[in-house]
């Protein structure tokens, strides 16, 4: 008699957000899978940079080590010239307001202003009205085009080993690790299904491939996956946004006294949040300034406090709110939200208990109106005024903010007076533009019941 095949799941973990979302937290989208696969005897090998992630790695051969095969991700080969003209013709084959800042401007504002890319973005203006609106070009030529010249295939030893049935990509929107698994799986004839890995990927550039099966979080993105990567509208599938579930449990919430003390603060305490993007935003001491200057000349509330969160991978960040540190007025978070689940629960809990978050164009704008608290996004250069390729108004540029803020769920401050003015009125009314915030909680994260990893697992686990 033939032994019976045992079906094999091939999972992608490409960095610390998809890592976060997918295999991190309790009850991840990784332990279910495992789960469901030990019932239905399946095995899942789990790709990763285990050097990075070495806790993640003893949890997984310690919970999960029968169902579950660990293998280490080195890092992605350099591209050669023919390699590199190949990734810019269809990386091009859209060009939206996201594509169009960062290839030109750029996003960074600590680096020089990048003169090659900014005198070649005509060429990929070219690229896209010329080629663009093919789907000849996008369907047969762009993948033709990356197996002739992407013939080094660093990820064929791998399927070899294991004959994938299904691979799931936690990020294929993004170059390289997901797009040459995804190549490798094609070429091979392995099913695919895919997640973004953030709700902002899908407008940045054009990827050659196609997963069989799309999940994404709400509509919003589905929308963006049929018009800028031309997926059909069967081949994606709504699922809710997996990071969410964790915030939705009980257990996971601290009482606002807990809250305040472990920030240092009275039990009367208003809060502020300001969250920095590191180099994304070389004034953010500025808008710190205007908030404590508030409070002192009696424009909001005089019990108002001030968390400060630096990014925990931007460079410069301590030396750039280093006079804030001993201002009995501000607390100084540098715990990152992403590399321990103790870290996201105190992420989630500082924006929870804000009664105003203060950032620039980031994701933390939109999460924080996951927990409906009254968001500013500060689009201007603090007390200087920066030349464009530095300013953050040309973040205004970022495609799927273009989609969120008509929605009214964030205020978006052009001036210093425009901000003081939304912080003044946010601190009297905290349910102003409530009903914007729930509009947009639905938009981008899609399901709200806490069972978004279950919908996931389910939707892998129909391809085997």
């Amino acid at each position: 008699m033939q032994k019976e095949h045992k079906k094999t799941i091939l999972v992608s973990l490409g960095n610390i957000n998809v890592v976060k979302n997918n295999a991190l937290l309790p009850g991840s989208i990784l332990d279910m899978l495992a789960l469901a696969s030990r019932k239905s005897s399946a095995s899942v090998v789990v790709l990763f940079k285990t050097r990075s992630f070495p806790a993640l790695k003893e949890k997984i051969e310690k919970e999960y080590g029968d169902v579950c095969v660990v293998e280490n991700y080195e890092g992605h080969p350099s591209k050669n010239i023919l390699q590199r003209m190949a990734h810019f013709f269809y990386s091009y084959l859209i060009f939206s307001g996201t594509t169009k800042l960062v290839s030109s401007y750029n996003v960074r504002s600590d680096k020089a202003r990048p003169l090659l890319s900014y005198w070649n973005q005509p060429l990929k203006l070219f690229i896209y009205k010329v080629f663009g609106g093919s789907l000849w070009i996008k369907e047969t030529v762009a993948p033709r085009l990356y197996f002739s010249a992407f013939t080094n295939r660093p990820f064929k030893g791998l399927f070899e080993k294991y004959k994938p049935d299904v691979v799931f990509l936690t990020n294929p929107f993004a170059w390289p690790f997901d797009l040459g698994i995804l190549a490798e799986a094609k070429r091979v004839g392995a099913k695919t299904v895919g997640m973004p890995g953030n709700w902002d990927h899908l407008s940045k550039y054009y990827i050659p491939f196609k997963v069989d099966k799309l999940l994404v979080w709400s509509q919003l993105i589905k929308d963006e996956a049929m018009f800028y990567q031309n997926y059909r509208d069967d081949s994606v599938k709504i699922v809710g946004s997996p990071g969410i579930d964790f915030y939705l449990r009980p257990e996971n919430i601290k009482e606002r006294g807990q809250f305040l003390r472990e920030c240092g603060f009275p039990p009367e305490s208003k809060v502020v949040s300001y969250f920095s993007q590191g180099p994304y935003t070389p004034d953010g001491a500025d808008y710190v300034d205007m908030i404590i200057k508030s409070v002192e000349n009696c424009f909001i509330d005089k019990n108002t406090r001030i968390v400060v969160r630096p990014h925990p991978q931007g460079l410069w960040e301590a030396e750039k709110y280093a006079h804030f540190v001993n201002n009995p007025m501000i607390h100084i978070d540098r715990t990152d939200g992403w590399s321990t689940a103790e870290n996201v629960r105190s992420y989630m809990n500082l924006l929870r208990h804000s009664d105003v978050v203060v950032t620039t164009y980031s994701t933390v704008a939109v999460e924080a109106n996951f927990f409906d608290r009254p968001t500013i996004i500060a689009g201007f250069d603090g007390y200087k005024n920066r030349p464009m390729y530095q300013s953050l108004k040309r973040h205004k540029m970022l495609t799927h903010f273009q989609y969120l803020i008509p929605i009214g769920g964030i205020k978006v401050a052009e001036s210093q007076g425009e901000f003081l003015k939304f912080l003044q009125s946010y601190m009297k009314d905290p349910a102003q533009d409530s009903e914007g915030r729930s509009k947009l909680r639905q938009k981008v994260f899609g399901f709200l019941d806490g069972k978004n990893c279950e919908r996931v697992v389910g939707e892998i686990m129909k391809m085997i």
